[in-house]
């Protein structure tokens, strides 16, 4: 796969933990003394190079701190803002299901992307330490908007179909509903659009000022990248997040706020917008978490072979016996018992 600049790739990813089975694309790890190891204490080779393909130098921002969990369902999920999923801040991992558990099936996980840049190597991508990806944006023409700090954009926004209908019942709007960052890319339905593509152009229908602008019968049409320009989000007037499930996060990372540690690769040059949802449910979807991936290629050159994929670390009770295993027809990755006992 090639990645144009400024094209969009759009992952979606689906975990599933009922009881103790942990799904996802796996890779087996280390034992766990490796896993909990001082971060930011061991020497590194030096980095391949400093600059991504458009030959911008990287930033010196520091890892991201912003978490927040998915909740609403019977599964607590962490999420980071620098790439990792379920551990990042500290040693206790957070996929925990059942919530009353206290158990999680997951220890780490993580977004790995990687391709070639005129025949060189370039990964983002980490396990447990050295993540690389970095809170915020990439301007359009392959920048940071601050490379020595990145620490405005270390946000995780929240919300609910609860927090949108007590606005709607009282007026008063939680903080991440009422500062949804649509000018960052954050999905939007606008007050006066029905959110469909009604004339197959590829742009979505959001009507923001009622005008059939370019007269093909339907209200100002405009694309994702017009949305991140001028905003487009007005709570009083009606627009609303655009979240799937009954609980929603959303925040955005790029991979060219510092040097990649952990690959030692140079960057990617990537922006990559993430919206994590659940749904409150007593089914299995209520033991379900969904997250989608939006990379959108800001170096200004074409990344070729390009691949996306998911690192995780199940812990199927005692880890020391887990195996791993695929099913290519559903494009399912399972983990299971080397033996009939299980530690917990």
């Amino acid at each position: 796969m090639e990645i144009a600049p400024m094209r969009l790739l759009t992952k979606r990813l689906i975990f599933v933990v009922a009881l103790s089975l942990g799904l996802a694309q796996a890779v087996q790890a280390g034992p766990d003394e490796d896993r909990n190891r001082d971060r930011g204490n061991d020497a590194h080779p030096p980095i391949v190079a400093n600059s991504h393909g458009g030959g911008v130098d990287t930033g010196s921002c520091i890892t991201g701190r912003a978490e927040r969990d998915l909740d609403v369902n019977n599964v607590l999920a962490r999420m980071f803002n620098m790439g990792g999923l379920f551990f990042g801040n500290s040693s206790a991992a957070a996929y925990i299901v059942p919530k009353a558990s206290g158990l999680s099936p997951i220890f780490a996980s993580g977004i790995w992307i990687g391709g070639t840049v005129d025949g060189v190597l370039h990964v983002a991508g980490s396990t447990y330490d050295d993540f690389e990806f970095w809170p915020g944006p990439i301007n359009d023409d392959g920048t940071l908007p601050n490379p020595e700090d990145c620490a405005t954009y270390d946000r995780i926004y929240k919300v609910s179909r609860l927090d949108i209908e007590n606005y709607e019942a009282t007026g008063m709007a939680a903080s991440d509903l009422a500062d949804w960052p649509a000018d960052l890319g954050a999905p939007v339905l606008a007050a006066r659009g029905n959110g469909v593509d009604d004339d197959g152009d590829g742009l979505i229908d959001e009507g923001s000022d009622g005008i059939d602008n370019d007269g093909d019968g339907f209200v100002d049409e405009r694309n994702e990248q017009e949305r991140r320009i001028d905003g487009g989000y007005d709570l009083a007037a009606g627009d609303r997040p655009e979240i799937v499930g009954d609980q929603a996060l959303w925040w955005v990372m790029n991979d060219l706020g510092n040097e990649h540690r952990n690959s030692l690769t140079p960057p990617l040059g990537v922006e990559v917008q993430v919206l994590a949802w659940s749904f409150a449910r007593a089914d299995a979807l209520g033991e379900t978490t969904f997250y989608r991936y939006r990379v959108i290629n800001k170096s200004g050159v074409p990344i070729q072979n390009t691949f996306l994929s998911i690192f995780s670390d199940p812990d199927l009770g005692n880890y020391q016996d887990d195996f791993v295993g695929v099913d290519t027809s559903l494009s399912l990755g399972f983990t299971y018992n080397a033996d009939d006992e299980d530690d917990t």
